[in-house]
């Protein structure tokens, strides 16, 4: 799979998106679906398509916001072409090709006088809702500390500044700035993409019992043979 950039025509649909429905529902701005997105992407289940975790991520919400087909059809547009984006960001090939280059561009809205919320605060905040939330399946690692501890860098974003300063202490030589502290998130992202993808939990195989053969007894109890009873064509 390519790597791609969303385009500023992208961004400007999905930011739009964010800022209709967080008319009903505030934490819903574009940039917390880009990081619930990157969640859903880097998780232990990949879903197939955004169609698939609207329900899942916003109950009806997406239903009450967006009513007119035409309307449904342009924000599902604008969903889908960032959902693209950012699994070719998370694409497994592309992040074990190169380990140490930073793919995953997420999308960081500036903080302004709506949003008192420091840079990045928002993506982790989406992130976090659907690392927590059970229907997302992250609870069933056979490994939780090493999930908890590769979903440190993202938490970290969400603390207030003095337990960020002993967290950074904890982890750092030299206080990073901002924008590392999204970088290093970033990277967490990526490292969770690849550790779900080797350690995911494996669907235990359907049991299929043996077919009789045509002229066996038919299992049914019958006495007939099997190809005069159940395995009449």
């Amino acid at each position: 799979m390519t790597r791609r950039d969303s385009s500023e025509a992208e961004l400007d649909a999905l930011e739009e998106i964010g800022r209709r429905l967080g008319g009903f529902e505030p934490i819903l701005s574009a940039e917390w679906l880009d990081g619930a997105f990157a969640a859903l992407l880097a998780g232990p289940s990949v879903p197939p398509d955004v169609q698939s975790v609207i329900v899942p991520l916003m109950d009806d919400l997406f239903e009450r916001t967006f009513g007119d087909p035409d309307d449904v059809a342009q924000a599902l547009e604008a969903l889908e072409a960032r959902w693209r984006v950012l699994r070719s960001q998370l694409d497994p090939e592309l992040l074990y090709e190169d380990p140490e280059r930073l793919q995953l561009s997420p999308l960081l809205l500036s903080p302004d006088e709506e949003n008192e919320f420091p840079l990045g605060y928002d993506w982790a905040s989406g992130f976090r809702a659907v690392a927590e939330d059970p229907q997302f399946g992250w609870q069933v690692a056979a490994e939780p500390e090493v999930v908890e501890a590769l979903l440190g860098p993202i938490r970290a974003l969400l603390l207030e500044p003095e337990p960020l300063a002993a967290w950074i202490a904890e982890h750092y030589r030299e206080p990073p700035s901002r924008d590392q502290l999204v970088d290093d998130a970033s990277y967490a992202a990526q490292d969770l993409r690849l550790w779900w993808l080797e350690n995911a939990p494996r669907t235990a195989p359907r049991r299929v019992d043996a077919v009789p053969g045509r002229n066996d007894v038919c299992p049914c109890g019958s006495g007939k043979k099997y190809k005069k009873c159940h395995g009449a064509n």
